[in-house]
């Protein structure tokens, strides 16, 4: 069978533009390496429903997931308190391989909203990653 050039510069394109819109499967999501985070960071939510909290997505619905569950939490040696500050604990963050540690540290405070940290939860024998995220008391 015969191919014609046109055809085949037709099928590279199309594959081509798949790609540079994002099209993958949902086991590609596995090796995304999920974001760094701190409160700094963290998006805000005007939500006051508080039965289902850390479920909010961020404004492109991406989802991280990891093959497994991190490994317990480090015991983090924290320092003195400081005045209008909090304590972040650290967590794990999925590197595309494995879970890398990364250190709690103080933070600002905000008057009127509590700082809910980034979290794993085991979905249909993965786990995903939940980004951390301020919510309106």
């Amino acid at each position: 069978m015969k191919l014609n050039a046109s055809v085949l510069i037709a099928v590279a394109a199309m594959v081509g533009s798949l790609n540079a819109i994002g099209c993958k499967s949902n086991d590609a999501g596995a090796e995304a390496v999920a974001p760094e985070e701190n409160p700094d960071t963290a998006q805000v939510s005007e939500s006051t429903n508080a039965a289902n909290p850390g479920t909010e997505q961020d404004e492109r619905g991406f989802h991280y997931w990891a093959p497994h569950g991190p490994p317990a939490a480090r015991f983090e040696e924290r320092g003195a308190v400081r005045a209008g500050h909090f304590w972040s604990p650290g967590y794990y963050r999925w590197s595309g391989r494995e879970h890398v540690w990364y250190n709690g540290g103080w933070y600002p405070e905000r008057p009127g909203y509590t700082y809910y940290g980034p979290a794993w939860r085991p979905e249909g024998g993965r786990y995903r990653y939940y980004r951390g995220y301020w919510r309106r008391h």
